[in-house]
């Protein structure tokens, strides 16, 4: 059976979704200009997932821009995810404890702001540890949405390049890190995640890939598309539990590295280009 997602393929063509972020990343960092170069924030906070690869740029811009020398935590969040009991919010807390322990003034970076309710979840919980003073730094610019979040401050990135395509549903493949299915606000390997049942792969695969998976031809009507999608079922299944290859490990953690390689060269451009 041929095996989706492909990792290689789709790391090495989407990277130019994590390029299309600089836009909006000038369009922040020069509104947050005189915090950044002034070391202003203690620590920054990511969304997780979707907030990484934003979170990771920022973090290394500020790194050149403050000369400072700060933690960057990686919190596990999400509209629908979040502590579901007293054991959860314990071990968020002690997460928050471990990672940004002194931290009074955060920035918090996501990559959309809707309704602002998942955001002002994770700020519940930073203010409960104990920071004062939170600003959150969104791609995504505009909209009533941003009313009402519970940040002090909120800043909000330009229009995005059309090569951020569908990133929302693409981050996980990129970053090469996802969410637990149990509530963990330490987010996970994707190859762990994979090989732990926490993700599955059809979870992964993009529209192409399914056309490719089901046999899906041009010419086929939405009754044939359906038809083949529940022929394939058992197809699916099996490809679900099947365990990741060696190959495939290796193209997960080249996608980190290419990802992580991408960031270093925006930060450097968009130093350079804002100050």
């Amino acid at each position: 059976m041929e095996l989706f997602p492909k990792f290689k393929e789709r790391g090495v063509k989407e990277i130019e979704m994590v390029e299309g972020m600089k836009k909006s990343i000038v369009a922040l960092c020069e509104q947050m200009k005189g915090n950044l170069e002034a070391g202003a924030y203690d620590a920054i906070i990511s969304d997780e997932g979707g907030g990484r690869i934003p979170t990771l740029l920022i973090s290394e811009i500020y790194k050149q821009a403050s000369k400072k020398k700060f933690p960057t935590l990686f919190v596990a969040s999400g509209m629908g995810y979040g502590p579901n009991n007293e054991n959860d919010e314990t071990t968020l807390l002690e997460y928050l404890r471990k990672g940004i322990p002194e931290a009074k003034k955060v920035l918090l970076v996501t990559q959309y702001l809707r309704t602002g309710k998942s955001t002002n979840h994770l700020i519940e919980y930073l203010r409960k540890h104990g920071v004062e003073h939170v600003e959150i730094a969104t791609l995504e610019s505009g909209g009533p949405a941003f009313e009402g979040s519970d940040a002090d401050v909120v800043y909000k990135g330009g229009t995005l390049d059309t090569r951020q395509g569908n990133f929302a549903e693409n981050h996980s493949l990129l970053s090469g890190i996802a969410k637990s299915k149990a509530y963990d606000p330490m987010p996970i390997r994707l190859d762990k995640a994979l090989d732990t049942g926490n993700v599955e792969r059809t979870r992964l695969m993009d529209f192409s890939e399914h056309k490719d998976f089901i046999g899906h031809e041009t010419q086929d009507s939405v009754v044939e598309i359906g038809e083949k999608t529940r022929a394939a079922t058992s197809k699916y299944e099996e490809l679900a539990a099947t365990p990741l290859t060696a190959d495939e490990k290796r193209d997960i953690q080249e996608n980190i590295n290419r990802t992580r390689a991408t960031i270093k060269k925006l930060a450097k451009e968009i130093v350079a280009e804002v100050w």
